[in-house]
């Protein structure tokens, strides 16, 4: 039988798994989060995704049976908005082909602040949106929370104005938003809402 060659990805994956079961008896938690550090590290390395990468991670990336089956690592979207900081288009094509996505994408991003190891430009001219993207709609400054795949939108919140602390006298420093967060309104909108929005103030 002819064996099926792993994408640069999987093989990763695949050999952390193998090496990672060494610690399974010992600890269930830090086997999974040994085989999450491996699928983050392979996004932010830009290692090459095959196109069903996403589905097969879900497949062969479990244990137990029957109704104890526990997932250790799957692809979903705090990955996929890694995978976009990160630039690893392939990464994207296999989340959004897994769960049947086309991208939503709009001009004058800005995406949300990871601990992500390097510098990334996290504020583009032209991107796709993930969970925590910023941008601008009809003149305020939304937050993506949530995609809605059954009908096709995304759900973006603005939020009020908070406070700020008082600088430091001394060095100037400080200064930063204090409070909890306020919704002031929702939007669900579409991919022809976004396209339209260019015609509009």
């Amino acid at each position: 039988m002819e064996e099926v060659e792993l994408s640069e990805a999987m093989t990763l994956l695949t050999h952390v798994w193998k090496c990672s079961l060494r610690v399974k008896p010992f600890s269930d938690r830090r086997f999974s989060s040994t085989m999450n550090e491996a699928l983050e590290l392979a996004i932010k390395g830009r290692l090459r995704f095959d196109i069903e990468d996403c589905a097969n991670i879900s497949k062969t990336f479990k244990v137990g049976g029957g109704y104890f089956i526990e997932q250790i690592v799957s692809f979903g979207e705090g990955f996929y908005i890694k995978a976009i900081i990160a630039k690893n288009m392939s990464a994207c094509h296999t989340f959004e082909h897994c769960i049947g996505r086309k991208p939503f994408i709009v001009d004058n991003v800005d995406h949300p602040q990871y601990d992500v190891a390097g510098i990334w430009d996290l504020t583009r001219p032209r991107d796709r949106l993930g969970i925590g993207s910023k941008f601008l709609w009809h003149g305020k400054k939304v937050t993506v929370t949530s995609f809605d795949d059954k009908n096709k939108r995304i759900i973006c919140c603005a939020y009020k104005s908070r406070g700020r602390e008082t600088p430091c006298a001394t060095c100037g420093r400080g200064g930063w938003e204090v409070g909890t967060l306020k919704v002031e309104n929702i939007y669900k909108l579409t991919r022809k809402d976004l396209e339209g929005s260019k015609l509009k103030p």
